[in-house]
Protein backbone atom coordinates (compact mmCIF):
# COMPACT_ATOMS: atom_id res chain seq x y z
CA UNK A 1 0.00 0.00 0.00
CA UNK A 2 1.66 3.59 -0.96
CA UNK A 3 2.46 5.45 1.69
CA UNK A 4 0.16 8.38 -0.03
CA UNK A 5 -3.64 6.46 0.31
CA UNK A 6 -5.35 7.12 3.76
CA UNK A 7 -5.39 4.12 5.84
CA UNK A 8 -9.25 2.45 5.55
CA UNK A 9 -9.29 0.78 9.02
CA UNK A 10 -10.70 2.68 11.92
CA UNK A 11 -8.99 0.93 14.57
CA UNK A 12 -5.47 1.33 13.61
CA UNK A 13 -5.84 5.02 12.57
CA UNK A 14 -7.75 5.82 15.91
CA UNK A 15 -4.44 3.87 17.66
CA UNK A 16 -1.89 6.66 15.92
CA UNK A 17 -3.65 9.39 15.77
CA UNK A 18 -1.33 12.50 15.94
CA UNK A 19 -3.15 12.92 19.47
CA UNK A 20 -2.25 9.55 20.64
CA UNK A 21 1.54 9.73 18.90
CA UNK A 22 2.05 12.72 21.37
CA UNK A 23 0.54 11.30 24.37
CA UNK A 24 3.01 8.53 24.26
CA UNK A 25 5.97 10.56 22.87
CA UNK A 26 5.13 12.77 26.18
CA UNK A 27 6.46 10.65 29.37
CA UNK A 28 5.45 11.35 32.76
CA UNK A 29 6.85 10.84 36.49
CA UNK A 30 4.63 11.37 39.30
CA UNK A 31 6.42 13.12 42.67
CA UNK A 32 5.24 11.45 45.91
CA UNK A 33 3.83 14.34 48.04
CA UNK A 34 2.88 13.47 51.49
CA UNK A 35 -0.28 12.27 52.49
CA UNK A 36 -0.66 14.06 55.52
CA UNK A 37 -4.15 15.80 54.54
CA UNK A 38 -2.13 18.70 53.42
CA UNK A 39 -1.86 17.19 49.95
CA UNK A 40 -3.14 19.57 47.93
CA UNK A 41 -1.42 22.90 49.05
CA UNK A 42 2.16 20.53 49.20
CA UNK A 43 1.63 19.57 45.08
CA UNK A 44 0.55 23.60 44.66
CA UNK A 45 3.70 24.59 46.58
CA UNK A 46 5.79 21.91 44.49
CA UNK A 47 4.21 23.43 41.31
CA UNK A 48 5.07 26.88 42.12
CA UNK A 49 8.06 27.12 44.14
CA UNK A 50 9.62 23.60 43.45
CA UNK A 51 9.26 22.60 47.14
CA UNK A 52 6.46 21.39 49.02
CA UNK A 53 7.73 23.50 52.54
CA UNK A 54 5.61 26.57 51.29
CA UNK A 55 2.08 24.52 51.85
CA UNK A 56 0.99 26.61 55.55
CA UNK A 57 1.51 29.91 53.36
CA UNK A 58 -0.72 28.93 50.71
CA UNK A 59 -3.07 26.83 53.03
CA UNK A 60 -3.20 30.18 55.28
CA UNK A 61 -3.71 32.23 52.27
CA UNK A 62 -6.12 30.56 50.42
CA UNK A 63 -8.52 30.19 53.83
CA UNK A 64 -8.22 34.25 54.50
CA UNK A 65 -9.46 34.88 50.41
CA UNK A 66 -12.37 32.48 50.63
CA UNK A 67 -13.02 34.02 54.66
CA UNK A 68 -13.01 38.05 52.86
CA UNK A 69 -15.05 37.07 50.13
CA UNK A 70 -17.18 34.23 52.05
CA UNK A 71 -20.27 35.03 49.93
CA UNK A 72 -19.16 34.38 46.54
CA UNK A 73 -17.98 31.00 47.95
CA UNK A 74 -20.89 29.79 50.74
CA UNK A 75 -23.03 28.60 48.63
CA UNK A 76 -20.34 25.65 47.64
CA UNK A 77 -19.46 25.00 51.18
CA UNK A 78 -22.68 24.83 53.69
CA UNK A 79 -23.74 21.45 53.18
CA UNK A 80 -20.60 20.40 51.68
CA UNK A 81 -20.30 16.94 53.79
CA UNK A 82 -16.64 16.33 52.87
CA UNK A 83 -15.41 19.01 55.39
CA UNK A 84 -16.49 16.76 58.62
CA UNK A 85 -19.80 18.73 59.74
CA UNK A 86 -21.97 21.39 58.44
CA UNK A 87 -20.53 24.91 58.65
CA UNK A 88 -22.66 27.74 58.34
CA UNK A 89 -20.35 30.88 58.61
CA UNK A 90 -17.14 31.79 57.80
CA UNK A 91 -15.26 31.11 61.16
CA UNK A 92 -16.50 27.79 61.20
CA UNK A 93 -14.46 27.09 57.89
CA UNK A 94 -11.55 29.63 58.92
CA UNK A 95 -11.43 27.26 62.65
CA UNK A 96 -11.29 24.12 60.06
CA UNK A 97 -9.72 24.62 57.42
CA UNK A 98 -6.31 27.19 59.65
CA UNK A 99 -5.53 23.76 61.09
CA UNK A 100 -2.87 21.39 59.63
CA UNK A 101 -3.35 19.03 57.76
CA UNK A 102 -6.52 19.44 57.10
CA UNK A 103 -8.26 18.08 53.91
CA UNK A 104 -8.90 20.34 51.05
CA UNK A 105 -10.95 20.19 47.49
CA UNK A 106 -12.36 21.74 44.42
CA UNK A 107 -13.53 24.86 46.35
CA UNK A 108 -10.17 25.49 47.60
CA UNK A 109 -8.11 24.74 44.50
CA UNK A 110 -10.36 27.28 42.97
CA UNK A 111 -9.44 30.03 45.14
CA UNK A 112 -5.60 29.16 43.99
CA UNK A 113 -5.75 29.67 40.70
CA UNK A 114 -7.45 33.32 41.98
CA UNK A 115 -4.22 33.98 44.19
CA UNK A 116 -2.14 32.73 41.77
CA UNK A 117 -3.45 33.76 38.05
CA UNK A 118 -0.75 32.98 36.38
CA UNK A 119 -1.21 29.49 37.00
CA UNK A 120 -3.30 26.64 35.08
CA UNK A 121 -3.42 23.27 37.50
CA UNK A 122 -4.83 20.40 35.15
CA UNK A 123 -6.66 17.73 37.16
CA UNK A 124 -5.76 14.12 36.45
CA UNK A 125 -7.21 10.75 37.76
CA UNK A 126 -6.66 7.24 37.58
CA UNK A 127 -9.28 6.18 35.40
CA UNK A 128 -10.46 9.08 33.22
CA UNK A 129 -8.44 10.18 30.05
CA UNK A 130 -10.11 13.69 30.25
CA UNK A 131 -8.88 16.69 32.80
CA UNK A 132 -10.22 19.06 34.51
CA UNK A 133 -8.85 22.15 34.26
CA UNK A 134 -8.74 25.14 37.25
CA UNK A 135 -6.81 28.64 35.82
CA UNK A 136 -6.36 30.52 32.49
CA UNK A 137 -2.51 30.83 33.41
CA UNK A 138 0.22 30.63 31.05
CA UNK A 139 1.89 28.42 33.31
CA UNK A 140 0.32 24.63 33.02
CA UNK A 141 1.06 22.29 35.94
CA UNK A 142 -0.65 18.89 36.46
CA UNK A 143 -1.92 17.20 39.16
CA UNK A 144 -3.12 13.14 39.68
CA UNK A 145 -5.92 13.23 41.95
CA UNK A 146 -6.20 9.07 43.83
CA UNK A 147 -9.12 7.84 45.90
CA UNK A 148 -12.46 9.25 46.40
CA UNK A 149 -13.80 12.57 45.83
CA UNK A 150 -13.64 13.62 49.36
CA UNK A 151 -11.17 11.54 50.76
CA UNK A 152 -8.52 11.35 47.87
CA UNK A 153 -4.80 12.53 47.28
CA UNK A 154 -3.17 14.97 45.20
CA UNK A 155 0.06 14.16 43.35
CA UNK A 156 2.04 16.12 40.91
CA UNK A 157 3.19 14.95 37.15
CA UNK A 158 6.07 16.00 35.38
CA UNK A 159 5.79 15.89 31.94
CA UNK A 160 9.38 15.82 30.05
Amino acid sequence: MSRYHRNTDRRQSRRNSPRKRRKRRMARRVIPIRGDGNCLFRSVSFCIYGTQDHHREIRLRVVDRIVDHWNRYKDFIIGDRSYGFNMYTANDYSRLMSTDGEYAGHVELHCVTELYPEYTFKIHRDTCPRTIDYGRGRYVKHLLFTGYLDAGHYSVLEYY
